[in-house]
């Protein structure tokens, strides 16, 4: 027999009646099979997937006739809105990655190693362990087992090998340690980089078509092709760079010149400064486009990209009263790009309150959206809150501050327990 545990709560009301919750589930073997599944009372084996409902707040559903321990395969198409919580083995999350058949339960086993993966790194990297920090091999076997296969779509394949972003990363920790999560996520990469690069580079010229489609299927292909190039990049090779550089030069769509201009810039290869020009002069003349241009340099992933983008203001392409301007550049530099925002001095901060006060004498709507960035105050280390709380009091105190940035503002700082503090910055 296999027993299946729930458990339901909403956190934000621990009072809440119990939902109704339907939640397909299946049990895997360890051989990727999916085995036939039989509640308690039901008189024969059925179909290998069902749907479980839970009424109540705690809720348990017994298979019989399991010959081995299974592998819950839960949420089977995203069944229901809900997360999750279950602390799986990471040998299961792998060999989910790998072999489940139910594409979401796959891509969300591939979420969670990769997770795990990264913040576990960076969690000995803030303890100053890391000489010994290693990425689990296991996460390094389940992603070369999804780059070699030559059967599953591409574009699948590309979202199962997503690392996640910086951004979300730090979303999911508390107090957030910039540099660790940085520093996890690109010896991840690297590792990857390392341990794959014969297959990665097979994969990406396997995938590089000479000639455009629109079709769903082509799309797929130039995603895993970029994401191949990315990864390949991380470790910084001249040979990589070069064929980034070649792809860029000879792109024949926007995406692929845009994946490898980011590859370039990002990597701060040697090729970066000369792609860059090029493409400001290919497309100079299209605002769109250009906005692409400036997002890619605003969210590099180094402190010091702050004196990149307060030159990149100066652009004559950039314009203050172009809400999609100040959104590609300020917008992505706040947003996207925590090593740059939350530069340990504070210039990312006061960059962006002084731009949320200019701003807001011409576009409130903008600049009240730029004012968001503050709002993870509470989840940083004590020196970074303290800095961000500061510039929040700044632009609050600004005389003939619109509605719109002042409740941004107002409502960030309503949980500062620090109201008392000086609100001078330097």
């Amino acid at each position: 027999q296999c027993t299946l545990s729930f458990q339901q709560s909403m956190p934000s009301d621990a009072d809440a009646e119990p939902l109704m919750i339907p939640i397909t589930v299946g049990l895997m073997n360890k051989q990727g099979d999916m085995l036939p599944l039989q509640l308690v009372g039901e008189e024969n084996q059925q179909d290998t997937t069902k749907v479980l409902v839970l009424t109540e707040k705690q809720q348990q559903f017994t298979f019989t006739n399991i010959g081995e321990k299974p592998l819950p395969s839960l949420l089977r198409g995203y069944s229901a809105p809900v997360k999750i919580q279950y602390d799986w083995p990471r040998a299961d999350l792998a060999l989910a990655m790998q072999q489940d058949s139910d594409a979401f339960c796959r891509w969300d086993a591939a979420e969670t190693l990769h997770m795990q993966g990264v913040l576990e790194l960076a969690e000995a990297l803030a303890k100053g362990e890391d000489a010994d920090a290693q990425l689990d091999p296991v996460i390094v076997q389940a992603c070369r087992t999804v780059v070699d296969d030559l059967q599953l779509a591409p574009g699948f394949a590309a979202e199962l090998l997503s690392l996640p972003s910086e951004s979300y990363l730090c979303e999911q920790v508390s107090p957030v340690n910039v540099e660790a999560i940085h520093g996890a996520l690109q010896r991840v990469r690297q590792t990857l980089s390392g341990a794959l690069a014969a297959s990665l580079r097979a994969r990406y010229l396997d995938l590089h078509d000479a000639e455009w489609s629109p079709s769903a299927e082509a799309m797929g292909r130039r995603r895993l092709k970029n994401l191949c190039l990315d990864l390949l990049c991380a470790r910084g090779e001249a040979e990589d760079f070069a064929l980034a550089e070649q792809q860029y030069r000879n792109a024949n769509c926007m995406t692929d010149r845009l994946a490898a201009l980011t590859v370039l810039v990002s990597g701060q290869a040697g090729e970066a400064a000369a792609c860059l020009a090029d493409f400001a002069q290919r497309y100079g003349d299209n605002p769109l486009v250009m906005d692409k241009w400036f997002t890619i340099q605003a969210i590099r992933p180094q402190h010091e990209v702050i004196q990149q983008v307060r030159e990149l203001m100066d652009h004559p392409a950039y314009s203050r009263r172009n809400p999609n301007k100040i959104r590609a550049l300020l917008g992505a530099f706040a947003m996207h790009n925590p090593m740059g925002f939350h530069e340990p001095g504070g210039a990312g901060y006061q960059l962006i309150a002084d731009e949320v006060i200019a701003l807001d004498r011409m576009n409130p709507q903008t600049a009240s959206r730029l004012a968001l960035a503050f709002n993870r105050w509470p989840y940083m280390d004590d020196q970074r809150s303290l800095m961000m709380r500061q510039q929040l009091r700044r632009i609050q105190s600004t005389a003939n501050l619109s509605p719109d940035v002042f409740e941004v503002v107002n409502n960030a700082l309503k949980d500062d327990d620090f109201a008392g503090e000086s609100a001078n910055v330097a």
